[in-house]
C-alpha cells in the first residue's frame, strides 16, 4: 500500500534522474508539465491508482513533445505507511490546514521539477525555460482544496514584485465531482450534518473502528468491505487499510466536520473565476489565472442539484458571453458516473479520459497565448 502515486510520460525519454533526453543527451520535448492530483475524503491516493493509469495512457496518445509528470499524495493524516517526512505537528487536521499543506507540497514539487528541467536545458544548450506549467486536478473535497490553493497563490502574487521570475505557473484547475459550496444542503450532507455539531464523536468512532479492525483478520475485513460496498479488489484493500490505520478514521471524520462548517458559500473573487483582469497602480498585476474545468455529477449525493445549477448559471462560460472565453468550462456527466468513480475501473476510465481532454485543452490554449 503506497501513500503517493507518480507517473512520467513519455516513458521512453525519461530517466530516473529526471532527465528527458535523446541518444546524444539532447532534450526531445518542448515543455515539461506537472499534473498534481488532490484526492477527496478519505484522502488516500491509492484509490486513484486506476484513474492515474488511464489518465496517463490517454495523455500518452497526445502531445508527444510534452513531458507529463503526474503525481499526488495521500492527504496528511491519511497515510497508511507514514514515513518520518510525512509527520505533521498535530493530528487531526482541519480543512484549511490541509489547504495550506497541499499548497506547500505543490510548490515544492513544482520547483523541484523546474530545477531538473532547467539543468537539462543548460546541458543541451537550450534557452532557459519559463515558469513550469502546473495543472491541479481535484476530486470531491480535493476540488475545494484546488480552488483555495489557487486563491492563496493569487493573493501571494499580489504582494510580490512584478519583476520577480516565478518558478511555476498554475495554468489549469480540473474539478471532478466538485463539492465547493453548501455541502450541508446536499442529500448526504443532510444525513451527516450531526458531525458538524458533535466535536467529540470522531474520536469515539475512531476507537470503535480500531476495536473492530483489531479483532478482524485483514483478509476478512477486505472481503467484508468488498461485499458491502461493491468496490474492486484494489479499492477494498485500500479501504481496509484506511480503517486499520492509526489516524485515518479520526482524520476523515474531523475533516468532514470542517467541510460541513466551511463549505457554505462562493467565497472566491473574480481573480479566481477569471473575471476582469486586475490592474495595479502602474502595470497589470502578474497573477496566475488558470483555466478552470468542472465535471459535475448528474445526481451527485454530495451536492444538491439546485446548488450545482446555481454555480453553473453564475460562473460558467457561455458562448454568448462577451470576453468570457476565460471563464470556467462546466459540464454535467451524462453517463451515470457516481461521485466515488475511483472505486471501479470502468468509471475511473471514463473520468480519466475526460480529465485528459481537459489537460490537453489547457495546454493548447497555453501554447496559443505564448
Amino acid at each position: 500500500m503506497c501513500d503517493s502515486i507518480e507517473r512520467v510520460l513519455p516513458r521512453t525519454t525519461y530517466d530516473l534522474a529526471g532527465a528527458a533526453s535523446g541518444k546524444e543527451g539532447r532534450l526531445l520535448i518542448r515543455q515539461n508539465v506537472l499534473v498534481y492530483f488532490i484526492p477527496g475524503n478519505p484522502g488516500l491516493i491509492e484509490y486513484y491508482s486506476a484513474f492515474a493509469d488511464y489518465l496517463t495512457r490517454a495523455l500518452e496518445k497526445e502531445n508527444k513533445d510534452t513531458l507529463y509528470h503526474f503525481m499526488g499524495t495521500s492527504l496528511p493524516g491519511f497515510h497508511v505507511n507514514p514515513q518520518p517526512d510525512d509527520e505533521v505537528d498535530k493530528l487531526p487536521l482541519s480543512l484549511e490546514e490541509q489547504v495550506g499543506l497541499a499548497a506547500n507540497f505543490i510548490a515544492v514539487a513544482a520547483r523541484h521539477d523546474q530545477e531538473l528541467f532547467r539543468r537539462q536545458c543548460e546541458t543541451s544548450g537550450l534557452p532557459r525555460p519559463g515558469p513550469l506549467p502546473v495543472i491541479l486536478v481535484g476530486h470531491s473535497v480535493g476540488t475545494y482544496i484546488t480552488l483555495q490553493t489557487i486563491a492563496r497563490r493569487q493573493a501571494q502574487q499580489k504582494n510580490e514584485s512584478a519583476a520577480e521570475e516565478a518558478d511555476f505557473e498554475i495554468v489549469g484547475g480540473i474539478c471532478l465531482f466538485p463539492t465547493i459550496i453548501d455541502l450541508a444542503k446536499s442529500p448526504t450532507g443532510k444525513q451527516v450534518n450531526w458531525l458538524a455539531t458533535s466535536p467529540y464523536l470522531a474520536p469515539t468512532l475512531q476507537t470503535l473502528t480500531k476495536l473492530l479492525t483489531t479483532i478482524s483478520p485483514t483478509f476478512a475485513l477486505r472481503k467484508l468491505v468488498q461485499l458491502i460496498t461493491g468496490q474492486n479488489a484494489g479499492a477494498a484493500e485500500t479501504t481496509a487499510a484506511f480503517l486499520s490505520s492509526k489516524h485515518g478514521v479520526l482524520q476523515a471524520l474531523y475533516m468532514a466536520r470542517h467541510e460541513l462548517l466551511e463549505m457554505t458559500h462562493d467565497k472566491w473573487s473574480d481573480d479566481l473565476w477569471n473575471g476582469p483582469l486586475p490592474v495595479g497602480k502602474d502595470d497589470e498585476v502578474k497573477m496566475d489565472r488558470p483555466k478552470l474545468y468542472f465535471y459535475w455529477g448528474a445526481n451527485d449525493h454530495w451536492i444538491d442539484n439546485s446548488t450545482r445549477d446555481s454555480v453553473i448559471a453564475s460562473r460558467a462560460r457561455r458562448d454568448s458571453d462577451a470576453g468570457g472565453e476565460r471563464k470556467p468550462v462546466m459540464e454535467v456527466d451524462q453517463l451515470g458516473t457516481p461521485h466515488d468513480f475511483c472505486i471501479k475501473d470502468e468509471t475511473s476510465k471514463i473520468v480519466a479520459e475526460k480529465a485528459a481532454g481537459y489537460v490537453i485543452e489547457i495546454l493548447r490554449e497555453l501554447e496559443a497565448r505564448r
